[in-house]
């Protein structure tokens, strides 16, 4: 038979993760204000910006007024082909402008040519999410583990034994 005391304890675990949740998403929230971003920190995936970036590396993102953004520039951007739902992190190697609207030729790094978004001259400047300022190297390794289904599970897992245990240990008292 539970216990009202128990059934508290329990409440008061169940509690306290939504409060860490909660906390994470406004913590996130307020970054991404502050940065003038809706994605404030991306995870570099894949390798098409090496040496710069390796995969696993956090980035700062800043949202600037594209008039802002300079050859050399290293952008984040929506691709406008759609074929890749992720966001793409490349260097600005050219900037056309034409009837008022900018568009940025961007290119990987460790690509051997420019991006192609036929028949668009380029990433048009509403595609663009912000400008990278910092990095914090390999300190996403993390986030790609816990995006594939194993890193979920073990997170899962992790949160219902620390709530077992804890409800155990309130038990035995």
């Amino acid at each position: 038979m539970v216990t009202p005391r128990a059934r508290r304890e329990a409440l008061r675990s169940i509690l306290l993760v939504a409060m860490v949740i909660l906390a994470s998403y406004a913590g996130w929230i307020a970054l991404g204000f502050a940065l003038g971003s809706e994605y404030p920190l991306m995870v570099v995936v894949g390798g098409s910006m090496l040496p710069t970036y390796v995969e696993g590396d956090l980035v700062v993102v800043k949202g600037v007024d594209p008039k802002g953004i300079s050859t050399g520039d290293i952008i984040v951007f929506k691709s406008p082909s759609h074929l890749a739902d992720n966001a793409i992190i490349h260097r600005v190697i050219g900037i056309v402008e034409i009837g008022g609207k900018r568009y940025f030729i961007t290119k990987g790094d460790n690509n051997p040519a420019p991006d192609r978004f036929d028949p668009l001259p380029g990433i048009p400047e509403d595609y663009v999410i912000g400008k990278v300022i910092a990095q914090a190297p390999r300190i996403g390794l993390l986030a790609l583990w816990l995006r594939k289904p194993i890193g979920m599970a073990m997170v899962l897992l992790f949160v219902v034994l620390a709530l077992a245990f804890d409800l155990r240990a309130k038990r035995s008292q």
